[in-house]
């Protein structure tokens, strides 16, 4: 099936996502959002926030964790952003289909089943599927090393979604907990290797590295207010006093810079990643004790999508 924006009656019928307690993802890849901040590209997310009620109306998550056969496909390489400089204007859907609400259950297969769902009810694949992972999700011993044993990644890869892959910002591997002072200062490289290496298990039929799309550290100027644990992200940025007197926007672009290039780096064959920066849409004026806005946190040359989180609660 063609790459295309949503038609009304699929945009309509979208508003299938209220009875999944989702985050709602809408791609803007437009000529006047590549002009956005260096040229990335955007994309809005908005999360539904209110236990028992979605992104319109009110519904309640089905049950069951049986992958649906009936789920549309797509095509291989037919995707909104194989190539982020080429991506085709237009607004795209994805989601977070989350089936752990209210908060309780919920494994990767039941996820990828009730994305699965989704995509029934509104007739069509998504574009964008997000995904949340601490860094030893990525490497799961059970998986030996090969994220196709994720049950979101392989679905991804079936039914032609790209995965966001929304990364928390400690590495959590053998329970190291490396901050991102400790990050920029390479402690954090090995295991940045390891699922470099893992990354690239993700691949198309022909064995061609699959793409991805990573959000490393999302609403991190809310962590930034209060130190506090927000998105479960808590202990990533220390008081400067702990990090050689590095402000906290400094913590973050030198361990984004390390991310990005140990993920990239030189060699060959190179995973299909782009990185998306994600702040909180709430600014800094009264989200970071600075007070600087999150502009400040923005890693120069290193970013190829923005994205921009809002919280809605209730039936808007």
């Amino acid at each position: 099936m063609p790459v295309r924006p949503l038609s009304q009656r699929e945009w309509n019928s979208a508003r299938a996502l209220n009875r999944y307690q989702s985050e709602l993802i809408l791609s803007f890849s437009s000529a006047t959002a590549r002009k956005f901040l260096n040229g990335a590209p955007f994309f809005l997310i908005v999360l539904c926030v209110a236990v028992g009620v979605g992104c319109s109306g009110s519904g309640t998550s089905p049950g069951g964790s049986t992958s649906d056969a009936n789920a549309p496909t797509r095509g291989a390489r037919v995707h909104p952003f194989a190539l982020v400089t080429s991506a085709p204007n237009g607004i795209y859907l994805g989601a977070q289909v989350n089936p752990s609400y209210p908060p309780g259950g919920g494994t990767f297969a039941d996820q990828e089943a009730e994305t699965e769902g989704l995509e029934t009810d509104i007739g069509r694949p998504l574009a964008l599927h997000m995904e949340y992972r601490s860094w030893s999700d990525l490497l799961k011993p059970s998986y030996n090393g090969n994220l196709m044993n994720d049950p979101e990644f392989a679905g991804d890869i079936a039914h032609g979604r790209v995965p966001v892959i929304s990364l928390r910002c400690l590495d959590n591997i053998n329970n190291a907990n490396y901050d991102l002072y400790q990050i920029a200062q390479g402690d954090a490289n090995s295991d940045l290797a390891k699922i470099r290496t893992a990354l690239l298990t993700l691949k198309y039929p022909d064995g061609t590295p699959y793409p991805v799309m990573l959000r490393y550290f999302w609403e991190f100027n809310l962590n930034a207010a209060d130190m506090g644990n927000e998105n479960e992200n808590g202990g990533c940025f220390v008081q400067p006093s702990h990090a050689g007197g590095e402000s906290l926007p400094t913590q973050f672009i030198n361990a984004w810079g390390v991310v990005h290039q140990q993920l990239l780096g030189n060699a060959t064959p190179l995973p299909d990643i782009t990185f998306v920066w994600n702040p909180n849409v709430q600014d800094s004026a009264n989200l970071d004790p600075s007070p600087v806005g999150f502009d400040a946190y923005f890693p120069e040359g290193q970013v190829d999508w923005i994205g921009a989180d809002e919280l809605f609660g209730g039936s808007d």
